[in-house]
């Protein structure tokens, strides 16, 4: 009786320890999965601002050169 008793007691322990080890390696999984996604959304973050940037100052660019024109087409209309 006491070696089914202490049988089933290792049979306990080690499928608690197995499970113990099997979630570890999920929170491990899961912590380095969630890493890399912070490191991906930051990696968009970045790129999407750098192009949001350069069309602000395309943008810019444009409307200046626009003004200059309208601005040398007013000077030719009036010289007229």
């Amino acid at each position: 009786m006491r070696r089914l008793t202490a049988a089933l007691r290792a049979d306990r322990i080690d499928l608690v320890e197995r499970r113990d080890a099997q979630a570890r390696a999920r929170g491990t999984y899961l912590i380095v999965l969630v890493a890399i996604g912070s490191m991906i959304a930051a990696g968009l973050a970045f790129t999407m601002n750098t192009m949001l940037h350069r069309f602000a100052m395309d943008q810019e660019r444009t409307a200046t050169e626009r003004a200059q024109l309208v601005h040398q087409l007013d000077v030719a209309n009036r010289a007229q």
